[in-house]
């Protein structure tokens, strides 16, 4: 599951949005069947693949994806871990550019 979640960063990196969200939901699917739905490693797939959907500016998308990383995030971590405030922003971001919108 990280091989695929690792693909989809390098598909990101190059700019391929559409290979990038394909590697990493299959990233998801496998991380789904092996590890708790609430581990860590499924939040870092869910905001990797909001982060696509913001830069392909499907903010409704992005939204939905951040905002599972982020409950699992809130579960796990304390409000001062990084991942926590990142996840936290990443909504408050993407929810004003759906105002704007």
């Amino acid at each position: 599951g990280q091989t695929y979640n690792n693909i989809g960063s390098a598909y990101r990196a190059l700019g391929d949005h559409q290979n990038a969200i394909k590697h990493y939901k299959l990233s998801l699917e496998i991380k789904s069947k092996v590890l708790s739905s609430q581990h860590l490693l499924i939040a870092s797939t869910l905001s990797n693949i909001g982060g696509v959907y913001e830069e392909i500016q499907e903010f409704k998308q992005a939204l939905l994806f951040y905002e599972r990383a982020a409950a699992i995030y809130r579960q796990r971590l304390p409000p001062t871990h990084t991942d926590y405030q990142r996840s936290q922003t990443d909504i408050r971001r993407v929810s004003d550019k759906l105002k704007s919108n």
